[in-house]
């Protein structure tokens, strides 16, 4: 049998997450900064394109690393642990500018959605536009903290969706 280098997923996941939440921090941060520079959301949608072929890259390695044996079970949970530990970090991030940088981004978003439905003459009188209106009005935007959780958790359940394709696609190809 070939000799190969075994790692526990967790330790491989949480090695590639610190990379990979970086990435995904620097995105963050191109996104929050993004209104006043449209290079920075070019930018940001660039890095957003690129996390799945990012993950690619840290499943593929794997597979190669553990000569061709990993199951996809094992590489669809490093993918999830990828995105797990990457927005955690990301998280830190997102918090840091929502709570300290820039405090007043949620309701400017929130506002600046409000104006667009309300330009529209098919959603100006819409349910949605009513809601935000009344969220906006009555304070209950989320906070920072409840943005960032919220954000940890679609980070992670779109990242365990992409990663079954990503895990297929990695065993697709035969280690040499």
């Amino acid at each position: 049998m070939p000799e190969f280098e075994l790692k526990s997923i967790y330790k491989r996941g949480a090695e590639n997450g610190l990379p990979f939440g970086i990435v995904m921090s620097v995105m963050a941060i191109c996104l929050f900064y993004g209104a006043q520079s449209p290079l920075l959301m070019l930018l940001s949608f660039i890095l957003l394109l690129s996390l799945p072929g990012l993950a690619y890259v840290y499943l593929r390695r794997c597979y190669v690393q553990e000569a061709g044996t990993s199951s996809f079970s094992s590489l669809w949970m490093l993918g999830i642990l990828l995105f797990l530990y990457g927005s955690l970090i990301c998280g830190v991030t997102t918090y840091i500018c929502l709570q300290y940088l820039k405090p007043g981004f949620i309701y400017e978003q929130a506002n600046f959605a409000l104006h667009t439905y309300q330009s529209m003459p098919e959603l100006k009188n819409s349910e949605i536009t009513k809601m935000l209106s009344m969220a906006i009005q009555q304070k209950m935007l989320p906070t920072p903290i409840q943005f960032v959780f919220n954000m940890i958790w679609v980070t992670t359940f779109i990242g365990s969706l992409i990663s079954i394709f990503i895990s297929g696609m990695v065993r697709m190809w035969k280690v040499k």
